[in-house]
């Protein structure tokens, strides 16, 4: 059911797309609740809603899903909705998502140790 969540999302029936993942988030299909995030982040199929995005983003980190645990570290480094800036949190969820080859976590994990955000500077790193 995923491929036919993704198909129909590619071809932007948001509306059966958000049905679908719906359905397998309840499931707690990690793929699902880190697609929804990004729907609801973004008003596709739905109402853009910041505070969901987050909620199904932390799910899907939780379960350790690559792209929920890079979105989730975007919200942190730059805040939404309700959610505060933290460099430490994000750094640590870069780093997950890095280590699981996610290249935007990489680059943003290499920015961070350059800088000292969220971590000790470390140009050798």
């Amino acid at each position: 059911m995923i491929e036919k969540a993704h198909e129909a999302y590619n071809k932007q029936d948001f509306t059966t797309a958000l049905e679908l993942y719906t359905k397998l988030a309840e499931l707690g299909n990690a793929d699902a609740l880190t697609s929804l995030g990004f729907m609801y982040q973004n008003g596709q199929g739905c109402q853009k809603d910041e505070d969901k995005a987050f909620e199904f983003y932390t799910k899907g980190a939780e379960l350790k899903q690559p792209y929920a645990l890079f979105n989730l570290a975007i919200i942190y480094m730059n805040g939404l909705g309700t959610v505060i800036t933290d460099q430490f949190k994000a750094h640590d969820l870069h780093m997950q998502a890095a280590e699981r080859e996610v290249p935007p976590a990489m680059y943003e994990v290499a920015l961070m140790l350059e800088r000292g955000l969220g971590c000790i500077q470390n140009y050798s790193e």
